[in-house]
């Protein structure tokens, strides 16, 4: 790391404010994210008080291609099957503000094969 890097991570971490402010955003976009995920056939959302969010896909019956698909669309989700203790079908995926969560929701939907209602994001 240079120099002014550190000199960025030390005035980001005294940034009380900021730190505050992000951690209420992504707690409200969090329970939205939850919900609009939910939602979708076969897709299971673990519990999370982190901005990641761990999905069961094993109901899917294509979780294994959901990581390529998901990045083919430009979105990147995390393969979380080597993860210790999951398996094939886990993806993490982060929690991020409105727009770009919706656009996710969007891209997972198409890749799952719904295009039904978004309750959670009207």
């Amino acid at each position: 790391m240079n120099l002014l890097a550190q000199a960025a991570g030390v005035a980001a971490v005294g940034d009380i404010e900021y730190i505050g402010e992000t951690r209420r955003v992504v707690m409200a976009e969090r329970g939205v994210l939850v919900r609009a995920l939910a939602e979708l056939p076969g897709v299971k959302v673990l519990p999370s008080r982190a901005n990641f969010l761990l999905l069961d896909l094993r109901g899917t019956g294509i979780a294994a291609a959901v990581t390529r698909r998901m990045a083919e669309k430009r979105i990147l989700v995390r393969d979380a099957s080597d993860f210790p203790g999951l398996g094939e079908g886990f993806v993490r995926v982060a929690v991020r503000l409105r727009r770009e969560n919706e656009r996710l929701v969007e891209a997972l939907e198409d890749v799952l094969g719904k295009k039904e209602d978004r309750r959670a994001y009207r």
